[in-house]
């Protein structure tokens, strides 16, 4: 998982696999643990093959709603929901960033140059 200054978090889960859905939360915990926390969206993809997917999901897993709030139903393979998944992201992406100091030396890559002998580093990365 790739997540480094990330302003929005896609979670994808699959409607037909409760072992997904349940997943959510570690994958949720990797993603703190790894020093982001940017806002999490839930894509429930595959609702194309369950013609009763938000019923199904919500029986599944009753206290997501109340943990992520933003979740968006989703198909791949039709394309339905997805143009709207995006344009969350965006809109939450945009609200994180706003809300965060460019600056932050939390979300600059900080390199240590191996050659520095006293323990210095630069801005920036690789």
């Amino acid at each position: 998982m790739f997540s480094r200054n990330s302003d929005v978090c896609i979670l994808v889960c699959d409607i037909i696999s409760p072992s997904s859905i349940k997943n959510l939360g570690e994958w949720e915990k990797r993603l703190k643990d790894s020093g982001c926390d940017p806002p999490i969206i839930v894509a429930v993809n595959k609702i194309d093959l369950d013609p009763n997917f938000e019923e199904h999901f919500f029986e599944m897993a009753p206290k997501i709603m109340e943990h992520f709030p933003d979740i968006m139903f989703v198909s791949a393979l039709s394309g339905s929901g997805i143009h709207e998944l995006f344009r969350l992201a965006a809109e939450k992406a945009t609200e994180y960033d706003s809300r965060h100091d460019p600056n932050d030396r939390k979300k600059k890559p900080k390199t240590i140059n191996p050659a520095n002998n006293d323990g210095s580093s630069e801005k920036g990365c690789c």
